[in-house]
């Protein structure tokens, strides 16, 4: 090869590595139902995360807005609490409770912490194996447990107002009762609402899988 070739094929492997990488994309598979399902299925969470994600549609979610608005430093340093911290423990306390409700349904005496950790490990597994293998997977999963969910809080919802049509309505008049008016009860109880409200901002972390954002 002749020295005038080397130096142009030198001079052409950046350019086309970087085509490369520019190529590399995540694939859109994720539709209307999939994405609602998700967002339903992990609580609905504010709606100026969709408007994020329809302005910016990059996944990465708080760590792409953080770093497009104050830079590398303070999104890593959020990225780094997150994937370590936040994400590990949150999750670990959704799945506990999960295989703390799935263990009401074996006949049994109390509730063995043992068997609820095997069972909350199982199911980690299992989640990890199906968002691995595909996201088409994975979401036909989320779209089948949240028609689950929306089925089980309906007839919870139709059973209480079929028993209040009935007569029963003691527990209304009493429902404060015993309540504490101390600040860090207060406290304890905001906190533990929290849970209810997050989910848009998680679907913004596979906003790029998305094959309408803006839908």
């Amino acid at each position: 090869m002749s020295k005038h070739v080397k130096e142009k094929a030198q001079n052409d492997e950046p350019e086309s590595l970087e085509v490369e990488m520019e190529g590399v994309k995540m694939k859109r598979e994720l539709g209307m139902v999939g994405t609602t399902s998700m967002v339903i299925g992990l609580i609905i969470g504010a709606l100026c995360y969709a408007e994020l994600g329809t302005m910016m549609p990059k996944s990465g979610g708080a760590y792409t807005y953080l770093r497009k608005g104050m830079g590398n430093a303070v999104a890593f340093s959020y990225m780094f609490q997150y994937v370590v911290i936040q994400m590990p423990c949150s999750q670990v306390i959704v799945l506990l409770t999960c295989s703390k409700y799935l263990l009401t349904l074996l006949p049994m005496c109390g509730s063995p912490q043992s068997l609820e950790k095997l069972v909350t490990a199982a199911i980690m597994v299992t989640l990890f194996l199906l968002n691995s293998y595909s996201s088409r997977v994975s979401t036909r999963t989320a779209i089948i447990t949240t028609i689950s969910k929306v089925i089980s809080l309906s007839i919870i919802i139709i059973a209480g107002f079929l028993v209040i049509g009935q007569g029963s309505v003691k527990e209304l008049g009493t429902g404060f009762e015993g309540t504490s008016t101390n600040p860090s009860s207060l406290a304890l109880a905001m906190y533990s609402a929290v849970w209810a409200y997050g989910g848009s901002e998680l679907v913004n972390n596979v906003v790029e899988e998305i094959k309408d954002p803006s839908r």
